[in-house]
């Protein structure tokens, strides 16, 4: 069985990668943005109510 440590090296290995393509590349478009933002304050919403209701997280 393999520790659950293992893909940790690859993801910081790639942090440079991904923080060099956000410099050279274009903007993101307004669309993107917005998109962006609708999910970041969903998946806030479903946290919050995670936490207030966790009856409901039980399967």
């Amino acid at each position: 069985m393999m520790p659950a440590t293992a893909p940790r090296p690859a993801c910081i290995a790639l942090i440079p990668l991904g923080i060099q393509v956000l410099r050279d590349g274009p903007p993101p478009s307004r669309k993107a943005l917005f998109w962006t933002a609708v999910f970041v304050g969903v998946e806030i919403i479903v946290i919050v109510l995670s936490n207030l209701f966790p009856e409901f997280m039980r399967a």
